[in-house]
């Protein structure tokens, strides 16, 4: 009878020993391992992508292939301004173009005498009676006009919305750097002016004596 006494903390003792020789165990070899892992610029196909993406040399590209060898097919502005001053939204309509679901912009091409210059624009008549007014900005360029004004370019066609904003920013670079000086230099009030040019569309038609269209120029030419 004295030795049945003992039995169940015997069992109690066994039971204990087990369970720490098992907590041992897994102590010195566990069953898995968390392990922190550093996030590289290789880690992911879409970051090798905008890795390889060089804004620069795209838009030196477009611009001296695709927007020059696209200017020819540029509206005729007088035939614009006509629309404009009949329906601003048939207008819109028949001449706009988009690069997605943005701004919709006029891709124009044509002439006119210089008015004036009023800080950073260029007024220019566009008939002798001077009722018919467009401005060209004479810089800094900002937004996306340069880029979607044209229609030449989707932006499908690129990496993401990254890639294609940093696109814009190198275009309009471009234009302050290949066309604006000029202009600057040499357009004098009298002078006649040709050029080709986009600008953001309007929804309604400007007021009497205001300019129709802001244009950002892709090209100008003072005789």
């Amino acid at each position: 009878m004295a030795g049945s006494k003992h039995t169940p903390r015997s069992r109690v003792l066994l039971r204990a020993g087990l369970i720490l020789g098992a907590c041992l165990l897994l102590w010195a070899f566990p069953p898995f391992h968390l392990v922190k892992h550093s996030r590289g610029t290789g880690g992911s196909s879409s970051s090798a992508v905008a890795t390889a993406f060089d804004a620069v040399a795209e838009a030196n590209r477009i611009w001296s292939q695709d927007i020059r060898a696209g200017l020819s097919k540029a509206t005729k502005l007088q035939e614009l301004v006509n629309a404009l001053q009949e329906n601003p939204l048939k207008a819109r309509s028949l001449y706009g173009v988009q690069a997605g679901l943005g701004s919709t912009y006029y891709f124009v091409s044509g002439s006119g005498r210089v008015v004036s210059r009023e800080g950073s624009r260029l007024r220019v008549a566009l008939d002798e009676a001077g009722t018919q007014i467009v401005e060209l900005r004479l810089g800094p360029v900002f937004g996306n006009t340069v880029r979607d004004g044209c229609g030449l370019l989707n932006v499908n066609s690129f990496p993401g919305l990254q890639e294609f904003n940093a696109l814009s920013s190198e275009l309009n670079a471009l234009v302050e750097r290949e066309v604006l000086p000029a202009l600057r230099e040499k357009a004098l009030p009298a002078t006649s002016i040709r050029f080709t040019a986009c600008a953001e569309a309007p929804e309604t038609l400007a007021p009497a004596g205001t300019p129709l269209l802001t244009l950002i120029p892709l090209k100008a030419e003072i005789p």
